[in-house]
């Protein structure tokens, strides 16, 4: 049986679109449980996009926050559906390739920081004013050793942030 989860309804901002999910029948497969987040069909905006859609479709601009800061980007969402930004997915182009450490939800007409990591050991110049959509992905082991960075790092009270050492290492070893 479905349940509401806690939103301000269909408004603007975040609650706005979060107001119209609910969460549906939950499926287990061994120790995972996949739990899906419907959201109501009465006229909202049809479904989420994801990164590379979303910049395609010129309704999402990820650019170096201020003059750059090597782990957070800044994404802005011009459009009318929510954006999910993965974790694993690659940031091509600014100041240095990124990797992103932390899956985000940009609602409709907001921006948000963008936890990252960088690709690219050595260079800090820009190549282009903007991101574009990587067409990898991070390899699967270098994902579960950044999850747990992130992890470990909002436990201890801190960021959600990677070990850029460690990423560096492991794109080397890729």
């Amino acid at each position: 049986m479905a349940e509401r989860v806690a939103g301000s309804g269909r408004g603007d901002g975040p609650g706005g679109w979060l107001g119209g999910l609910r969460v549906g029948e939950s499926r287990r497969e061994g120790r995972l449980e996949i739990v899906p987040l419907l959201q109501d069909g009465n006229g909202g905006p049809p479904g989420v996009l994801l990164t590379s859609q979303a910049i395609e479709a010129g309704v999402l601009e990820i650019v170096e926050r201020g003059s750059g800061v090597v782990q957070e980007l800044v994404a802005w969402n011009k459009g009318e559906r929510p954006v999910a930004i993965l974790e694993g997915d690659t940031l091509v182009g600014c100041k240095q390739n990124r990797v992103v450490a932390h899956s985000v939800i940009v609602a409709p007409g907001t921006s948000l920081g963008v936890p990252v990591g960088c690709m690219e050991r050595g260079r800090w110049s820009h190549e282009t004013s903007h991101f574009a959509a990587g067409s990898m992905k991070m390899a699967p082991e270098v994902r579960r050793r950044t999850a747990r960075d992130v992890k470990v790092s909002a436990q201890t009270g801190g960021r959600r942030q990677l070990d850029q050492s460690r990423l560096w290492s492991d794109v080397d070893a890729e």
